[in-house]
């Protein structure tokens, strides 16, 4: 009787240790992914050269909807002469989701014309340019979906 008593003893603060730590942990996923972020904020103060944490900085910012801020993170990689496609995709989805149509279509046709490895991106990416802008003319002459979906990237 004893050693039943002990066991449920060590079960119940096993238990309530759970119950503590996993109170500890942020509730919200919106909160998660701001202590994420700021997580990456810090690398990316550390590490402003870095093109992959200032991608992944900037990525979470969009991901956040903190598009302004993440324009502002990717902008001196954006006058680069030798721009990496990675960051012309972002800008032109930024672009995209904030309304500036005409320069996000500029830099999907960019993509499509000079980074053949961001051909799917770039035409899905033209796709909603064109819908939201009621240019389904242009859009007939992409690859149709199940060709580009298919296709070898």
């Amino acid at each position: 009787m004893k050693s039943i008593g002990f066991c449920l003893l060590l079960c119940g603060i096993f238990i309530g240790m759970i119950i503590s730590c996993a109170s500890a942990l942020p509730s919200d996923t919106t909160e998660q992914n701001s202590l994420f972020a700021d997580g990456l904020k810090i690398k990316y103060l550390q590490n402003p050269d870095d093109p992959k944490i200032v991608l992944a900085y900037a990525q979470k910012l969009v991901d956040l909807g903190e598009f302004a801020a993440a324009q502002k993170v990717i902008e001196p990689w954006l006058n680069n002469a030798n721009i990496l496609p990675e960051f012309l995709n972002l800008a032109a989805k930024i672009n995209c989701l904030t309304g500036n149509y005409t320069e996000a279509e500029t830099q999907y046709n960019i993509l499509l014309k000079q980074y053949p490895e961001f051909r799917v991106a770039a035409e899905l990416g033209l796709r909603m340019v064109y819908s939201k802008t009621n240019q389904y003319h242009k859009a007939s002459q992409l690859l149709p979906l199940k060709e580009l979906l298919e296709s070898p990237r």
